[in-house]
């Protein structure tokens, strides 16, 4: 089965939710996120070469990603808003 999985993974987005461990403190994971795409092997092998662009931000402070497989196009935008 080919899956892909995408989207913005932050560390944590506020102190409320860190349980357990060092405290941490709003400069240490403010503006940090990781846009990525992740896909399994199978995937790989069905749509061969991926690529994928980080675009420009606006009026989020989320990044619209642009992923791409073989001749397919996906774009990941951010739905909430702030």
């Amino acid at each position: 089965m080919s899956w892909m999985v995408g989207g913005d993974f932050n560390v944590i987005l506020g102190d409320e939710e860190k349980i357990g461990g060092l405290p941490v403190y709003p400069h240490e994971y403010e503006d940090f996120a990781l846009y990525r795409v992740v896909v399994n092997d199978s995937f790989l092998e069905s749509y061969g070469n991926t690529g994928l662009q980080h675009l420009s931000r606006t009026g989020s402070d989320h990044a619209p990603l642009l992923f791409t497989c073989g001749v397919v196009t996906f774009i990941f935008l951010s739905l909430s808003s702030y």
